[in-house]
């Protein structure tokens, strides 16, 4: 699950962070989605753009083998990502786009076993032939949908190899090919809980309405149906940490920071409740104990987390430990190639005039500017570099 925080006023008078700040997305790979077909010549038949679009395929790691691990399979379309579903333990995957994120059946030598995916059963498939469950076949993701869209594999310690969905049709064929993951370092830490693979089918199924109703901004239809996850399986991590995330956001702080301490307790390898424990921390102004959340989720995995080396930047900001923030900053920077933390230039820009560093500061400011030109902040910063480029102009 990708990490979402409001971040307000974690900084001196200078910096204010006040918007959600999403998680950086990598840019498309190289593999195409198939050519669409066509149902005569020219354009495709109207109503092929209506119907949903059913995917399979698989993930294999640079050397062919499958991924030591179930894998979760991704759709970010324009920034936004929605978890569509895993892998089998041999790497395969497939799903109707928009339904349930299920799992499908493991394939062994004599056929598929029977496996609940989890919690429900397939059969009639033959071998190594991806399944689609029926229960699943309700969505309503279709062509029209997949404009700015690509399918991408998460596991920890991996990068992934998108592959473009636009221009895929309902009636092409369904097997997009092959995910590739590089593994990119060791990681412990995990963006998705093992505890979510372990929970009942229920419980994924109110998980997964959760996740949809967040991403519709529906809050009290989440928080009602993560209660329900939590309740059928109370060492469900992920229900755990989302829970806390929809608490903190309405302002019930001390319940959300003892579920999100709850989802450490129920898998601590699993990285998103502390870089959210860490934000809450830093809404306290308890640098110190930010510190040292962002640290823990960085030890676990340094890869993927531009958010958390932000706030440890915050953190060391504000204990005065600028080249630690510096450090820091500029590896969020590095991580979030796309710019969609463009704060991490403003903070960059304060920790610079810490050192009267005024050509460096006024080049990150302008960066944040380029990139977040209007509002509060954007006041805040132009008022900043025309400081910034005063100062400059002393010294000629």
């Amino acid at each position: 699950m990708t990490v979402r925080r409001i971040l307000p006023s974690l900084l001196a008078a200078t910096l204010v962070c006040a918007a959600t700040i999403a998680p950086a997305q990598r840019g498309a790979g190289k593999n195409t989605a198939p050519a669409r077909t066509t149902t005569r010549s020219g354009s495709p038949d109207a109503q092929l753009d209506r119907n949903p679009v059913f995917l399979s395929g698989r993930v294999t790691l640079e050397d062919g083998t499958p991924p030591p691990d179930r894998v979760a399979i991704e759709r970010v379309c324009n920034g936004r990502v929605r978890r569509e579903g895993y892998t089998d333990s041999r790497g395969n995957f497939g799903f109707q786009m928009g339904g349930e994120a299920t799992v499908m059946q493991d394939a062994s030598v004599g056929g598929f076993d029977t496996m609940r995916a989890p919690g429900r059963e397939n059969s009639g498939a033959a071998a190594g032939v991806p399944i689609v469950p029926p229960a699943v076949q309700s969505a309503t993701v279709n062509a029209k949908d997949l404009a700015g869209c690509e399918l991408r594999a998460s596991l920890g310690g991996f990068r992934s190899e998108p592959i473009n969905l636009a221009g895929h049709w309902s009636f092409d064929n369904p097997n997009v090919g092959s995910i590739v993951l590089y593994r990119i370092g060791k990681v412990e830490g995990t963006k998705i809980s093992v505890t979510t693979l372990q929970a009942p089918a229920e419980a994924r199924k109110a998980f997964e309405r959760a996740h949809n109703a967040m991403v519709k901004k529906h809050p009290a239809e989440a928080e009602q149906e993560l209660q329900k996850a939590v309740a059928l399986y109370p060492k469900f991590a992920e229900a755990l940490s989302l829970l806390g995330e929809v608490y903190s956001e309405q302002g019930r702080k001390e319940e959300a920071a003892r579920l999100l301490q709850q989802a450490i307790e129920a898998d601590s390898k699993f990285v998103p409740p502390y870089v959210n424990l860490a934000s809450m921390a830093g809404e306290q102004r308890d640098w110190p104990r930010m510190a040292e959340l962002s640290q823990r989720a960085l030890a676990l995995n340094p890869y993927e987390y531009p958010l958390a080396y932000f706030y440890d930047a915050i953190a060391g900001y504000n204990l005065r430990n600028f080249d630690a923030a510096e450090k820091s900053a500029r590896e969020a920077r590095r991580l979030d190639s796309q710019y969609h933390m463009p704060r991490v230039d403003f903070l960059l820009a304060n920790i610079l005039l810490q050192r009267d560093d005024y050509a460096g500061a006024a080049e990150q400011l302008q960066s944040f500017l380029k990139y977040s030109p209007s509002g509060a902040e954007a006041d805040s910063a132009r008022e900043l570099l025309a400081h910034t480029e005063s100062k400059l102009a002393a010294r000629k």
